[in-house]
């Protein structure tokens, strides 16, 4: 029993470690980020020219972290699973994966707001800022919680039942009279 309180609380601190350190990259990823028409400088042609920014590499890194937690609970081999569980497991699966790549669609458009080299003329590439950054990244926040969870879920409905306990020793024979 104690073995199985100590393997909860892992699982549990494991979730907080992830759950803080998307909210840090979002985070980051917001204090980076161009905000004005100042932050983007023009070139002699006067075609606007995006900054390399870490918003950008952390929309990268968020996208392959949400992929890989995902592919980590769904890809995993499994055996034993009744016919129930499996075929929920299955949905769940799915359903997952459909969140995952709608949160990485989400990241998608708002990287593509402000992607190195975007070009264009002033005024109209200023327009970019004005791309709802926080609507994108709070979408792909709870897509990928949710994505993480289904899946996670997923990984529990198809993990085969624990072994049942060995059968108790039988006990010894009665002694015998002589």
């Amino acid at each position: 029993m104690e073995e199985m309180t100590i393997e909860r609380l892992k699982r549990l601190m494991i979730g907080l470690v992830v759950g803080l350190v998307i909210g840090g990259l979002i985070l980051f990823a917001d204090a980076t980020r161009p905000q004005k028409p100042d932050d983007i400088r023009l070139n002699e042609r006067g075609e606007c020219v995006y900054p390399m920014s870490m918003s950008f590499a952390l929309g990268l890194v968020e996208m392959g972290f949400i992929m890989s937690v995902v592919s980590h609970f769904t890809f995993a081999l499994r055996d034993g699973v009744s016919g129930p569980n499996f075929r929920l497991g299955i949905l769940l699966i799915f359903i997952s994966w459909c969140l995952a790549l709608r949160a990485c669609q989400y990241l998608l458009m708002d990287m593509a707001a402000i992607r190195p080299g975007n070009r264009g003329k002033a005024p109209e590439c200023y327009t970019y800022l004005e791309a709802d950054h926080h609507h994108f990244m709070e979408k792909t926040c709870d897509l990928g919680i949710l994505a993480i969870i289904f899946g996670g879920c997923s990984s529990k409905l198809l993990s085969p039942p624990p072994p049942p306990p060995p059968p108790p020793p039988p006990p010894p024979p009665p002694p015998v009279a002589s």
